[in-house]
């Protein structure tokens, strides 16, 4: 769910699978107790003196019933300390997630 979420984007997927492995990441799963529907990569940083958690790589199926549970990593980083939340990816998150604003773009030209 991680890898096709990735596709298209600068994030590589060996080095996200590493650092969750490794415990640099958090690899979040949403599932019903036998059947898993998404899954969320989150990591926490420090830039210019501000803790954020940033949302790394989100993939599954039914997006409408979960992403509510964005809650829940929202909960996690307030209480690791993070002042801001941040997410990597496609703009469709936007229309999504209405109390997250756009605060940079990424624009790409391929070469």
């Amino acid at each position: 769910m991680i890898r096709p979420a990735l596709e298209d984007t600068l994030t590589d997927f060996d080095i996200v699978s590493t650092d969750v492995l490794a415990g640099r990441n958090l690899l979040w799963l949403v599932w019903d107790g036998t059947e898993i529907y998404a899954a969320v990569v989150t990591s926490l940083v420090i830039a210019n003196g501000r803790k954020s958690c940033i949302i790394v790589a989100c993939g599954g199926r039914g997006v409408d019933e979960w992403l509510h549970l964005i809650s829940k990593i929202e909960d996690f980083a307030r209480a690791e300390g993070c002042q801001s939340m941040a997410i990597m990816g496609r703009a469709g998150w936007h229309r999504k997630l209405k109390a997250y604003r756009v605060t940079s773009t990424t624009i790409e030209k391929g070469l």
